[in-house]
């Protein structure tokens, strides 16, 4: 960060810093995979030229390295964008090869909203499922059956075992409340000790990265995240 002369500590949940943006009077504003709302494209707009992923029909996210190929174009360091992307690409291999018990094995990620209850995350074709793959995991034939309604129905829960089972809370008393349920704890995955709980708030557990898997993939992020689900949040448990 050394050559840069602004740095906005904002986080994902503020708002844009419209303002600010205008004030560093830029002559491009790079917004890849983040403007969610026509609004805040418009604002931008009105400043600089932005620079955003294409619209996908599906709604989900292009291939991590696209993004970062792209801003090496229009930056003319197309040469240095390919050696990011190289790099990355063997942080992310030597991931894999650290964890041979990963290969073929099925995993279940999903997210326990406080307010709207469990939302399956890894649905087949989606770019959590991309994102594992990259450790060795097999598609999850059930993922199919999330595709397009994600919430998991307590009649569903047995639907979220796997080899693996992930899931991500947002405050102790949903984790509490979900952990104490007889069927969740019936799940295989639970009972048998593969089930991982990461709290998506603290940043020291990796929940940073479920973000990434949602949202935010990219050269920097995608082998931190790697390392994150392998290192962190599958530490524990017993596939061996």
């Amino acid at each position: 960060l050394a050559g840069i002369e602004t740095v906005d500590a904002a986080t994902r949940s503020d708002p844009i810093n419209v303002e600010g943006i205008a004030a560093s009077d830029p002559d491009l504003i790079i917004a890849l995979n983040f403007l969610w709302e026509e609004a805040d494209h418009e604002r931008l707009s009105a400043i600089a030229p932005v620079l955003e992923n294409p619209e996908l029909v599906d709604g989900t996210q292009i291939d991590w390295r696209e993004p970062q190929l792209r801003i090496g174009e229009v930056l003319d360091l197309g040469a240095a964008a390919e050696a990011v992307v190289a790099e990355a690409e063997q942080s992310i291999a030597a991931v894999a090869a650290a964890h041979p018990e990963f290969a073929d094995r099925t995993i279940t990620i999903a997210t326990d909203y406080p307010e709207t209850g469990m939302d399956y995350y890894t649905v087949a074709g989606g770019t959590a499922e991309q994102v594992v793959a990259n450790l060795g995991f097999a598609p999850h034939p059930a993922a199919e059956e999330f595709v397009e309604e994600t919430h998991v129905s307590d009649e569903l829960l047995g639907r979220l075992d796997g080899d693996v089972l992930v899931v991500g809370y947002f405050d102790d008393a949903t984790r509490e409340a979900r952990e104490s349920s007889p069927l969740f704890q019936a799940i295989p995955a639970v009972a048998e000790g593969r089930y991982a709980a990461v709290d998506g708030e603290d940043p020291a557990a990796g929940g940073n990265a479920i973000w990434v898997m949602r949202r935010g993939a990219s050269a920097l992020s995608l082998p931190w995240a790697l390392e994150t689900i392998a290192d962190v949040w599958l530490a524990d448990v017993a596939l061996d």
